[in-house]
């Protein structure tokens, strides 16, 4: 039970009978009311007759460090006392001719800003006033609450992640979950994720991934993924953990419904230390199911967990040199993990008779009654006309034979003059191992290959703060956090795939505090964070380097042999082929972020104004370095190996054969090197006006202004935008008129012809930082981000408190995620094309049929096969007739607005009884051009009315731009559906990111329950309509979707 006892406002020696204060104690979290990450106590200082006494001292004195921070009131007995390190405070106030008034035990949080009146009577004895452990709990001038956990509750509740940010899941104002490293076990081959991905967490109703986490007042979110940080100190770390929601002050910005503050621990003037291990392993776990079901049983995987870690703080002394007792003090942690687990895995190899060219065993489908399908085998390579149908010749017995078979005469003769088995594809072969296991019932390959691995994740977390006070009027601390974690997951077997994800975490925090006069008080801040991870084997593709590999030895078609982007001949390209275990490939991806911020602020107490002015200044590096260390991101099979060219049923063909017999399908995005950079500012003006004991008055003005990112290098990866006003990007051929397509769809009768044949063709990607596109930043952002707000508190009487407040809130452009949609990988890039038509083959896996994977073409291009270039043309004849982005789906638009929350709130709270405060209260949040991602969403929609031609939208029709671009070149028909948007020069394009518009509702009553309504409006979407196409570069059309949600708990 926690009580407070308050100062008297009148009468001359009675300091008992103002009235407690207490607040809800919700899931071990207080509700306050707070503002900063240290705390602060202010208040007015009266004379018995209601004057203001003018020149009081007031000293808070830290009991744990005997630290004493001093300040005087003003002309209307005003003070301060600002940046007050979380903890028990005695406070004295002392004035010549009046009696000194001392309070003890009071308990200052993070973020507190406390209210604190006093009454001096004319006297020269010294009263003391005894206050219990904690600070008045419902403050009558604030506006905005908060949770709040300290180090003693942080510790003693259990935690098997020993994450510090899973402390949000007792806090009922937050909904989600939080970064996804701690579930980086259950993200296998996909480690990197941990580095690319935000959290879930929405507070108080706000945007998901729109929540601020600092340490120490530095911001641990990185502005490309708003990934966060992982040295975010450990739980033994942690001072105090806070989670603020509604209308904070204009010197609290970039967050939506909320933010996340972590005060870490300091040193005190005795030494405290803490040791701990917990660990878990196979002895205390049962069997599996599975293994216990597996014949013969598979016995307990080995498994082992320890946890260990100690922290040790006090005052920075050198024996018989230096001692920091009441002046210095240091804390130090460090906790590690080592994690290995034994892992049974199942995988799917070629059989022995697959080996041989024989299918005749493959499973590859089930009948309606479970028997197995077994495969028949077609050669697409040698289709021929019949009877007016095109036609693929079978394989007898399903057997594709070896030259070895034809001059042994073991080749059925129905079988010679077929496709053979493919020279490149037999050294594939040998980088499977033989099946060691009988495969899955009904299956002759599934799960035939039994081995286990022993996966380890050793992790190692520091922490180190040091406080120093300087002298009464500046101090400073410093804050450093460091983290260390590799994910290991051995490869199943030689060349198959493993993968290693390491990541190294950097952050760190100063802090700086000048009281330059009892009025006047100077708070800077200086914060970085960097992390750098680096995930080999992403995706699964992550074959060792095996020195008896030499793939400049295999036949590779020598645009393979010969990329700039091939890094090794010791590895193989990957293979990915449905229903069997990949083998060979190099994937890899490194991220690098860079975040230095800082800021500082001037508080002046004017009578009974403080006024606080600030600035704050954030500059952003990224850099992701990735691709394939073999040159290729995958091989997959080509097709063509089923019965019917214009039907694949299932019923016949089989993957693995289509490979052996030559027919595939190369694929590389490219190698990347990505480097953005960039830089965000903030500017505030705020007043806290106490009009009198009953009313306070909160008044801010925030200004932010994200700048656009632009590449660091020049000879890295290049800018790309979609210029969504370029005209008559195509025009079509000579002698091409519409008719021609109503000829070949005669449905089209009576229906208009498509807009772009009237406005020409619209939009295109180009290339930026070049002559006809100049500009370097990737998108223009607005300056004129203005959020007034006000907050009102009022106690009604000494029991209830109204509190109102309103506000704009900038949430920032942060998880804007350049990396996938603002850049051109300046690399090789491919896709091979297996066929044009789905009749005739036109290119392969080796060279066996003379076609070589990448044929040239009549314009002098291989087709499929896309080299660098550096001009808007050279990018045009590229992309013309394929996506607008050879790398990815999406690309940047060319202006983002403003991501705002326009926000109400009125809550009421009332105290019952000594130890309960109730409290109601009602948030809106009206959000505006919300950062959406939209990936998929096609810039080329079709109109409505075509929507009636149903399958006839996938007609073949004449292509209006045939040999205009590389991909046109081989396309002399093109899909309907293509030509009847605005840019039927591209086959995909979409956005990415976009500002879209939502509104949301909150309702909230305490103590019994939480209740959240929320809904995004957006008509489009719901009544089927297409998105138009202004809503991409956030104007202000916000198309967007209705959607409701309830939910709540009671405790």
């Amino acid at each position: 039970m926690r009580r407070g006892i308050s100062v008297s406002r009148r009468g001359m020696g009675d300091v008992s009978n103002f009235w407690p204060i207490a607040i809800l104690v919700l899931l071990g979290a207080i509700y306050v009311q707070a503002q900063s990450t240290n705390g602060q106590v202010s208040g007015i200082v009266n004379d018995s007759s209601g004057a203001a006494v003018v020149g009081a001292e007031i000293t808070a004195t830290n009991t744990a460090t005997g630290v004493s921070y001093s300040n005087r009131t003003n002309d209307s007995g005003v003070y301060v006392l600002p940046q007050l390190l979380p903890g028990q405070y005695t406070i004295t106030v002392a004035k010549e001719g009046f009696s000194t008034v001392r309070r003890s035990g009071l308990t200052v949080r993070t973020g507190d800003h406390l209210s604190l009146n006093f009454e001096l009577k004319p006297g020269v004895v010294q009263e003391s006033v005894t206050v219990t452990e904690t600070a008045p709990l419902m403050n009558a001038d604030q506006s905005a609450s908060a949770s709040v956990l300290d180090n003693k509750m942080i510790t003693e509740l259990p935690q098997l992640n020993r994450n510090t940010l899973d402390l949000t899941a007792v806090t009922p104002a937050i909904q989600g979950q939080g970064p996804l490293s701690d579930q980086i076990a259950s993200l296998g081959a996909n480690g990197y994720l941990i580095a690319n991905n935000g959290n879930s967490y929405s507070v108080a109703g706000g945007q998901v991934n729109g929540t601020n986490i600092s340490v120490d007042g530095n911001q641990v979110q990185d502005q490309e993924f708003n990934a966060t940080n992982r040295s975010v100190p450990t739980p033994d770390a942690v001072g105090e953990f806070r989670v603020e929601s509604g209308i904070l002050t204009a010197d609290r910005g970039r967050y939506s419904g909320g933010i996340i503050s972590i005060n870490t621990q300091s040193g005190t003037n005795q030494f405290h230390g803490r040791a701990f291990e917990y660990f878990r392993n196979q002895i205390m776990n049962a069997n599996s199911w599975t293994n216990n079901a597996a014949n013969p049983i598979v016995p307990r995987e080995p498994f082992h967990q320890n946890n260990y870690g100690l922290s040790i703080g006090g005052p920075l002394t050198i024996p018989h040199v230096y001692s920091g007792r009441n002046r210095t003090f240091f804390f130090f942690a460090w906790e590690g993990e080592r994690f290995s687990q034994g892992v049974l895995t199942k995988n799917s190899v070629p059989t022995v008779v697959n080996r041989q060219g024989d299918f005749s065993q493959t499973v590859i489908n089930h009948d309606t009654n479970g028997n197995p399908i077994f495969a028949q085998i077609f050669d697409p390579f040698h289709g021929s006309m019949v009877g007016g149908n095109w036609v693929r010749p079978q394989y007898a017995g399903s057997k594709i034979c070896s030259q070895t078979d034809i001059s042994g005469g073991t080749c059925p003769a129905a079988n010679v003059g077929l496709s053979t088995q493919s020279t490149l594809f037999a050294n594939y072969l040998a980088l499977w191992p033989l099946p060691n296991h009988a495969p899955d019932a009904g299956s002759d390959h599934a799960n035939n290959y039994w081995s286990s691995i022993n996966t380890t994740r050793p992790t190692d977390r520091f922490f180190g703060r040091i406080d120093e006070n300087l002298s009464n009027s500046h101090r400073v601390n410093f804050s450093l956090s460091r983290s260390n974690l590799t994910n290991r997951i051995p490869a199943p077997f030689l060349n198959g795939g493993g993968s290693t994800t390491t990541d190294y975490d950097w952050s760190g925090s100063m802090q700086y505090n000048w009281v330059v006069s009892p009025t006047s008080i100077v708070d800077a801040h200086l914060g970085f964070s960097t992390a750098k991870l680096y995930s080999d084997g992403v995706s699964g593709y992550g074959a060792a380097s095996n020195p008896n590999i030499d793939t400049n030895t295999w036949p590779f078609d020598p645009l393979i042999l010969n990329n700039p982007s091939r890094e090794t001949n010791h590895i193989a390209p990957a293979l990915n082929i449905k229903g069997y275990s990949p083998v060979g490939g190099s994937e890899y991806d490194t991220f690098v972020n860079q975040d230095v911020n800082g800021s500082v602020a001037f508080t002046k107490v004017l009578k009974r104004h403080t006024i606080k002015t600030g600035y704050e200044h954030y500059l952003l590096r990224f850099r992701e370095k990735g691709g394939d260390h073999t040159g290729v991101a995958w091989i997959n099979p080509g097709g063509g190996s089923n019965q019917f060219w214009n039907n694949n049923d299932g019923l016949t063909g089989s993957p693995l054969a289509e490979l052996m017999m030559g027919s595939s399908n190369f694929f590389q995005w490219g190698n990347w090197d990505i480097q953005p950079y960039g830089w965000n500012e903030s500017a505030y003006l705020m007043d806290d006006w106490k009009v009198n004991d009953k009313l306070t008055v909160q008044m801010g003005l925030r200004w932010d202004h994200d700048g656009g990112r632009q590449p660091q290098n020049a000879h890295s990866s290049s800018p790309i935008m979609y210029d969504i006003n370029a005209k008559n990007v195509l025009t079509p051929n000579s002698g091409w008129d519409w008719s021609q397509v109503t000829g070949a769809v005669p449905q089209l009768a009576g229906l208009p012809q498509p807009a772009w044949l009237s406005q020409g063709a619209t939009g295109r990607v180009v290339l930026l930082n070049t002559p006809e596109y100049p500009q370097k930043n990737l998108y223009r952002t607005d300056w004129l981000n203005f959020q007034p707000r006000l907050g009102i508190a009022y106690a009604i009487n000494n029991d209830t408190v109204l509190h109102a407040s309103a506000g704009i809130i900038y949430q920032g452009l942060g998880g804007l995620s350049t990396d996938w949609f603002s850049f051109y990988y300046n690399s090789v890039t491919f896709n091979q094309v297996s066929t044009l038509d789905g009749q005739h083959w036109v290119s392969e896996f080796g060279n066996d049929h003379g076609l070589g994977t990448f044929p040239l073409q009549a314009s002098g291009t291989n087709l499929g096969y896309f080299p660098p270039i550096r001009t808007n043309k050279d990018y045009g004849f590229q992309t013309f007739g394929a996506a607008a982005s050879l790398d990815q789906a999406g690309t940047t638009i060319g202006h983002f607005n403003s991501p705002e929350d326009y926000s109400w709130d009125i809550s009421v709270q009332r105290q019952l009884g000594r130890n309960w405060v109730a409290t109601a209260d009602y948030t809106g949040i009206r959000g505006i051009h919300l950062l959406t991602p939209v990936w998929g969403w096609s810039l080329n929609n079709i109109p409505l009315e075509y929507y009636q031609l149903g399958s006839h939208l996938n007609d073949q029709v004449p292509n209006p731009f045939f040999g205009q671009s590389q991909v046109f070149a081989s396309q002399p028909t093109v899909s309907l559906s293509q030509l009847l948007g605005l840019s039927p020069q591209y086959s995909q394009v979409s956005p990415g990111q976009a500002t879209w518009g939502a509104i949301e509702g909150i309702s909230r009553f305490d103590p019994a329950g939480f209740l959240l309504d929320s809904q995004d409006a957006d008509q489009h979407r719901r009544k089927g309509h297409p998105a138009r196409r202004p809503g991409w570069y956030g104007s202000s059309a916000k198309p967007a979707q209705l959607d409701g949600s309830l939910w709540g708990c009671f405790i």
